[in-house]
């Protein structure tokens, strides 16, 4: 009965870790599904209203932000599905994509640190990059965990499990009946 017990209290453990990395996953889609549509929003605003250099610079940036979002938002589903269905082999995506974002953001920080003019516009981009150098790893780091615990069966099932084991001890070893009591 102890040891049933104690894997109940892994168990949610392990449904805390699952429900926390689907509300991450999902709100990172949410962030990326918001971000693709104001870049596509800007992209038409800048083609139809501007043409000069400038803008081209700008529309460069924003097919960089739609491109990345594109492939976020691709990642992030598979890795939604991989969760609903406890297959590992969805998350991989997810785990390489942000693994390089991360290393994207550590070279960010590392450019604009150490570039000569730092003004406000770098200060602002500095302090994004560091945010986010912050965040990332921190749930890179929690949907490894989450990974790593789906080698191992899903926990509602676990649950089901233990509670059909102590219903069948007791389906088994049934009370005495009353007539059959002698007095």
């Amino acid at each position: 009965m102890i040891s049933s017990f104690n894997t109940m209290c892994q168990n949610k453990k392990r449904i805390k870790l699952f429900k926390c990395s689907n509300f991450i996953i999902i709100y990172l889609t949410i962030v990326n599904i918001i971000s693709l549509i104001v870049s596509i929003i800007l992209v038409f605003i800048l083609v139809i209203f501007n043409n000069e250099q400038q803008s081209k610079y700008i529309l460069n940036i924003l097919m960089i932000i739609i491109s990345l979002s594109v492939i976020s938002l691709f990642s992030n589903v598979i890795a939604l599905f991989g969760l609903q269905t406890w297959n590992r082999k969805f998350l991989l995506p997810w785990l390489f994509f942000y693994a390089i974002v991360i290393f994207y953001m550590f070279g960010l920080v590392f450019y604009i640190f150490y570039m000569k003019s730092f003004n406000l516009e770098n200060s602002i981009r500095f302090i994004i990059s560091v945010l986010c150098l912050f965040f990332y790893p921190l749930i890179w780091r929690h949907i490894i965990h989450q990974y790593i615990d789906m080698k191992n069966n899903k926990p509602d099932d676990v649950i089901k499990n233990i509670e059909l084991n102590i219903q069948s001890k007791y389906v088994e070893d049934p009370p005495p009946k009353y007539d059959d009591l002698e007095l």
